[in-house]
């Protein structure tokens, strides 16, 4: 059972612009956690909506195809942005596997695989963008680069215990990495923060009637156009 209400939704893709259904989540916690509208729809007393009450809500920007092209371009700028990471020397990266052993003196000693060059990681975004479209799946996330050991400095960069503490490898990493990431993307044509919805308030007019608003207070339309009858584009 989904913790959120739904209200069946046509909007224009912000990438494309083609209109298509959609869904705006949201959560009144008076009513029923997995009720179904539609946009207009008449909300009965029992669902236990409340006329004066505004809830927030969400929706994906992005059509189904865009929102997936956006899994692409999102993984192939994060890998853009670690290569230029390691060419300025921030970020060290080195392929996970055995180390290597050598024998100095006849006794064994381990050696860690050597540093990659940034010209290294263009094979590792090849294959999991490869990957990504063979699964034909949305990846949310940025990649975690799991197939590579990643340092700050001689900080290691953990993935597998992921704390965001201030102090730890992954948030130092993140600190340098999200600003170049978000700078590709925006300079693709897409949201640079990454986010991939759009907020919305959901309330009942006084006829009781399911109301949708984006954040400039301009009512969606059935048709999937906003207050005067426009369509929202990035």
């Amino acid at each position: 059972m989904s913790l959120f209400e739904s209200v069946f939704v046509k909007l224009a893709c912000q990438r494309c612009g083609k209109v298509h259904d959609s869904v705006v989540r949201f959560r009144s916690y008076s009513g029923r956690a997995d009720a179904e509208y539609q946009l207009m729809e008449v909300a009965s007393r029992r669902d236990g909506l409340r006329v004066g009450e505004v809830w927030e809500g969400n929706a994906d920007r992005y059509c189904d195809t865009c929102y997936f092209e956006w899994s692409i371009a999102q993984a192939t700028a994060a890998y853009e942005a670690l290569a230029e990471l390691i060419e300025r020397g921030l970020v060290t990266a080195r392929e996970k596997g055995p180390t290597v052993q050598t024998e100095p003196s006849s006794a064994q000693a381990e050696q860690s695989p050597p540093p990659l060059p940034a010209s290294a990681i263009n094979a590792y975004a090849e294959e999991y963008v490869t990957e990504l479209r063979k699964q034909g799946g949305i990846m949310v996330t940025m990649p975690y680069f799991e197939e590579l050991n990643l340092s700050v400095g001689d900080q290691p960069v953990e993935t597998e215990e992921i704390t965001l503490e201030v102090d730890d490898g992954w948030t130092k990493f993140l600190v340098l990495i999200d600003p170049l990431l978000s700078d590709r993307m925006a300079k693709s044509g897409w949201v640079a923060d990454g986010c991939t919805w759009e907020d919305f308030n959901v309330s009942l007019d006084n006829d009781r009637r399911i109301i949708v608003e984006d954040m400039q207070g301009r009512r969606l339309n059935r048709d999937g156009t906003r207050g005067d009858g426009a369509r929202v584009s990035q």
